[in-house]
């Protein structure tokens, strides 16, 4: 059937159906043959470049005489084409080799043919022709992989938390944590943290520590780093500090604990105040709202400013305000060759034979002489002094003696007695603890036991008594002698040192 006959056969083909429609269903096969005689071409073409590298980069740059397959058209016959040969055979009317070519020897082996390389009639991707000129990498190319920033943590420990807790939360492996314990062991135990301690803590993406710091102290960190073999090494640093002699002044209001806290240093400064003047002043029956105090203290600050602690108190003044029992009261530090110790401007030790008190803190709960007794009810004598302090609050021998009592004696509970020199005793009575045995020698200031209730007693007190010769005495009205002044070595250098503190002291004074 010819070309004609078979469009005559459909002279109404469907318009929606497209160009196959229209040229038939064997023109349709025809093309379908030729499409995949030219992808067979395209596949035997593309073996040879895969196995010959340099063969197929020159086949795909260059172009070979075989010329593509012309596009159909409808006017395209309907009987088949033969496929063009491979190779054309060279005619036996071939033109003769150039004069100038050299012969080939007769003995020489004829080379074997290559493999003809047919230029396939569909190009080939521009991808794939560079993939397979780039079937080696080249040498000099890098991957530039992103490597996360070390994990950063820092703050203080929170009350009941764990450095561990902190590791984990920084993303600290167990096998890291384990290494960095053992690399603190006999520095620091992280069993012994407290809150409030700050920390640093860097950790890098595989989670192993590069640097970690503990402020174990206001002076002192422990500091962590890996060196360059990869292992940790920890040492301890004590912070240098810095010091100052800074003057602080301050006004009693409530109580002298009150009055540094107002005047914005630490209440431990209180206490060498009170070390200070404890032959003169007894501070919780003695002060009275309005009595100022004055002092040049030396101050001990971390790199950060912090207050580590309090030095030496070179000079001190309490100054009592209208009807207090103190007045004016003026003490300095000296150190010389023979003296040691706190003096007044004359050069008088601030010592005395006997304490005010064998309390440092504490209040007058029941007063020397004749009272009616809390539990007995009746009027009796009171041979000494109660003062109201808490439980287990220390009890100090307010002059050096030695020991003939120490246990516990009825309505008196736990009990202490001391012998002094000059004909004087020391009791002390109702103490939970009694931290000396009888006959041991004890020297002023010495912690002997802690306030308790023991006894016949309503409440933790101490029932403090002081005898001469047998007889009791008021404490709170007994003026012990001062022991001793400055040397007669030091007296002149000991006045010398004295007069800028002084001047210091004055000017203050006048403002």
């Amino acid at each position: 059937m010819s070309v004609g006959e078979d469009q005559k056969s459909n002279p109404n083909p469907s318009p929606g159906r497209g160009w196959a429609a229209r040229l038939g269903r064997r023109h349709t096969f025809i093309i379908g043959l030729v499409a995949g005689a030219g992808a067979l071409e395209a596949g035997r073409a593309v073996g040879p470049l895969m196995g010959n590298a340099p063969a197929a980069v020159s086949a795909v740059s260059g172009r070979s005489a075989v010329q593509p397959m012309p596009p159909l058209t409808a006017e395209t016959s309907s009987e088949p084409t033969p496929p063009a040969p491979t190779t054309a055979p060279a005619p036996d009317d071939a033109a003769p080799a150039p004069d100038d070519a050299a012969p080939a020897p007769d003995d020489a082996a004829p080379e074997a043919e290559a493999p003809a390389i047919v230029e396939p009639s569909a190009p080939v991707p521009t991808h794939f022709a560079a993939l397979l000129t780039t079937r080696a990498a080249p040498s000099d190319l890098t991957y530039r992989v992103p490597v996360p920033d070390l994990v950063r943590r820092e703050g203080a420990l929170k009350p009941r938390q764990r450095v561990a807790e902190i590791l984990s939360a920084a993303g600290v492996t167990e096998a890291a944590q384990a290494d960095l314990v053992r690399a603190l062991r006999g520095k620091f135990d992280f069993r012994y943290a407290q809150p409030g301690q700050r920390y640093r803590v860097e950790v890098d993406h595989r989670g192993q520590v590069r640097a970690f710091e503990l402020r174990a102290a206001v002076d002192e960190v422990y500091r962590v780093r890996r060196t360059e073999d990869d292992r940790l090494d920890a040492v301890r640093v004590d912070i240098p500090l810095t010091r100052e002699i800074v003057q602080v002044d301050g006004v009693i209001e409530t109580s002298l604990w009150d009055a540094f806290i107002n005047a914005g240093e630490s209440p431990a400064l209180a206490m060498d105040l009170a070390d200070a003047f404890k032959f003169d002043i007894d501070f919780f029956h003695d002060t009275r709202k309005g009595d100022r105090f004055r002092l040049f203290v030396e101050k001990f600050s971390n790199d950060e400013g912090q207050l580590v602690r309090y030095g030496r108190v070179y000079a001190a003044e309490y100054d009592g305000a209208l009807r207090s029992p103190v007045g004016t009261k003026r003490l300095f530090w000296f150190k010389g060759t023979k003296t040691k110790g706190y003096y007044d401007e004359k050069g008088k030790a601030a010592q005395r034979a006997f304490l005010r008190s064998p309390l440092k803190f504490t209040r007058v709960s029941s007063p020397f002489g004749y009272r009616r007794h809390p539990i007995l009810g009746r009027r009796h004598f009171h041979g000494g002094v109660d003062y109201a302090a808490p439980t287990g609050t220390p009890v100090q021998a307010v002059a050096s003696g030695r020991v003939t009592f120490a246990r516990r004696k009825g309505p008196n509970g736990n009990m202490v007695r001391i012998r002094h020199s000059g004909g004087y005793e020391s009791l002390y009575l109702h103490l939970s603890r009694i931290l000396v045995r009888k006959g041991q020698r004890v020297g002023q200031s010495t912690m002997i036991g802690r306030v308790g209730s023991t006894g016949r007693s309503t409440g933790p007190h101490l029932d403090f008594r002081l005898k001469k010769n047998g007889r009791y005495i008021n404490p709170r009205k007994h003026v012990a002698p001062r022991t001793k002044r400055v040397a007669r070595a030091d007296r002149r250098a000991y006045f010398r040192a004295i007069e800028p503190w002084l001047a210091k002291l004055d000017a203050a004074a006048s403002r």
